[in-house]
C-alpha cells in the first residue's frame, strides 16, 4: 500500500466518523426533542385536569357563596323586624331614663341654691352642716397620733405579745 492510498483510506475514515458523529448527534437532538414533547404533552394533559378540576371548584365556591348570601339576607329580614319594637323600647327607656337624671339635676341644683342662700343670709345652719359632715369623716380616717373615740384599749394586748415566743424566727432564739 501506498502512502497516498493510504492517506486516501485514511480522509475516507475520518469523512466516515465525522458522519457518524452528525448522525449520533442527530440522534441526541431527535431524543430531546422527543422528550420534550412527551413532556410538554404530560404538562398539557396535566394542566386540562388542573383547570377542570379549578373550574369545579369554584363553581362549588360560588354555590357555597350564594347559599350563605341568601341566608344572612335571611337573617337580616328578621332582625330587621323584630328589632322595631325593641328599638322603640328602648327609646322610651332612654327618655325615662333622660327625666330621672334631669329631675335629680333639678333637686341637686335646688339643695345647692339653698346653701348658697343660708351662707349668704348669714344663717348658722349652713356652716355647721357642712363642718359637721367634714368632721365625721376626717375623724373616721384619721388615727395616727390620737385614739378613736370608743376604741379599745390596745396596751394589755401589746404587753401579752412582747412574753409569747413567735412562731418561726430566722435563726435562734435566746433562751431566758
Amino acid at each position: 500500500m501506498t502512502r497516498e492510498e493510504f492517506e486516501k483510506i485514511k480522509q475516507a475514515e475520518k469523512e466516515h466518523l465525522r458522519a457518524l458523529k452528525k448522525l449520533k448527534q442527530k440522534v441526541r437532538s431527535l431524543e430531546q426533542k422527543k422528550a420534550v414533547s412527551g413532556a410538554l404533552g404530560d404538562l398539557a394533559s396535566s394542566t386540562g385536569s388542573l383547570l377542570d378540576e379549578h373550574t369545579a371548584l369554584v363553581e362549588k365556591l360560588s354555590q357555597e357563596t350564594a347559599m350563605q348570601e341568601a341566608r344572612f339576607e335571611v337573617a337580616m329580614e328578621s332582625i330587621d323586624s323584630s328589632s322595631k319594637p325593641t328599638a322603640e323600647a328602648q327609646r322610651a327607656q332612654d327618655e325615662a331614663d333622660l327625666a330621672a337624671l334631669e329631675a335629680e339635676r333639678q333637686k341637686s341644683r335646688a339643695r345647692d341654691l339653698v346653701r348658697q342662700v343660708k351662707l349668704q343670709m348669714g344663717s348658722p345652719d349652713a356652716g355647721t352642716e357642712e363642718a359637721q359632715a367634714d368632721d365625721t369623716s376626717d375623724s373616721a380616717d384619721r388615727t395616727i397620733g390620737r385614739k378613736r373615740a370608743g376604741a379599745p384599749d390596745d396596751t394589755a394586748d401589746d404587753a401579752a405579745a412582747d412574753d409569747a415566743a413567735p412562731e418561726k424566727t430566722i435563726g435562734r432564739m435566746r433562751r431566758t
